[in-house]
């Protein structure tokens, strides 16, 4: 029989021991691309979190720039229909846009220094 010598021995043993487990780094590697994935998923395309997140916030602008657009409308519809009926008014926007008088009025223009 033969005998081992016991330098070989711990030597083949301490090469083994340096170099990490095969299903540990298996498991390293599924994990790293389960991480890649979820990452290629969620930052890049049509339905990125970034894409969705730009997206409402241009909705929220649209529905603010709706609601002044609405106001405006409003304002300028009561003003037509206080047009079409208010002969006073019609006399005081003339006046005051278009500097217009009335027959034997004097207008004094005051000019601001």
């Amino acid at each position: 029989m033969k005998k081992h010598s016991t330098k070989k021995t711990t030597s083949r043993y301490k090469k083994y021991r340096s170099q990490p487990e095969k299903p540990k780094r298996l498991w390293q590697w599924i994990i790293a691309i389960f991480i890649v994935g979820l990452f290629l998923i969620f930052f890049t395309g049509k339905r990125s979190l970034l894409k969705l997140y730009t997206l409402h916030q241009e909705k929220s602008n649209l529905l603010q720039q709706k609601e002044k657009l609405i106001e405006k409308k409003n304002r300028l519809s009561s003003e037509v229909k206080r047009l079409q009926n208010d002969s006073d008014y019609i006399e005081k926007i003339a006046r005051e846009k278009f500097n217009m008088r009335k027959k034997n009025e004097e207008i004094y223009i005051i000019e601001k220094k």
